[in-house]
C-alpha cells in the first residue's frame, strides 16, 4: 500500500485468513478491536483501531522520518454480519502526537560471537571470561 496521508481512505479486499497488509507505519499501541450494530439487528460493523503510528527512519538507505511524533491513526472497517468481511474500508487520520519509542542498537557482533563461544564453552567446564569463578 505504501506510506498514507492523513484524510486518505482505501477499500481493499483482504481473501479470508489473510492479514493485513504492511502500510510502512510503525504503531506503539496494540490494535484495539470492536464491535457495534451497523443499523438492523443481523449486521454487525466490526471497528480496528490503531494508534501512536509513525513513519520509521531507514538509516541504511538514508531515509529520513517525516515524523517526529507519533500521530498517526489507522481506522479499519468491515462487516462481520450481513456483508461481505473481506472488503475492508481503510481511514488514515490524526490523533493526539505522542513520543516515539524506537530504539536502534549498535551491535558489534564480534562481541556477541565471543559471548556465545564462552557460553558453550562454559557448559563443558571451561572458563574464558575472568569474572566467571569455578564453584566445582
Amino acid at each position: 500500500m505504501g506510506v498514507c496521508s492523513e484524510g486518505q481512505v482505501f477499500l481493499i479486499f483482504l481473501p479470508p485468513q489473510s492479514g493485513f497488509p504492511n502500510d510502512g507505519i510503525r504503531y506503539q499501541e496494540p490494535d484495539n478491536r470492536y464491535s457495534i450494530p451497523a443499523g438492523s439487528s443481523t449486521r454487525e460493523l466490526e471497528i480496528t483501531e490503531s494508534k501512536c503510528g509513525f513513519i520509521p527512519s531507514s538509516p541504511g538507505t538514508g531515509f529520513t522520518s517525516p515524523d517526529s511524533t507519533a500521530w498517526r491513526i489507522r481506522r479499519r472497517y468491515r462487516l462481520t454480519k450481513g456483508g461481505h468481511p473481506q472488503m475492508v474500508l481503510v481511514h488514515y487520520g490524526r490523533g493526539p502526537a505522542a513520543r516515539k519509542h524506537c530504539f536502534i542498537l549498535e551491535v558489534d557482533w564480534g562481541f556477541v560471537c565471543i559471548l556465545c563461544l564462552d557460553v558453550f564453552l562454559y557448559h563443558f567446564g571451561i572458563f574464558l571470561s575472568s569474572h566467571v569463578k569455578q564453584t566445582h
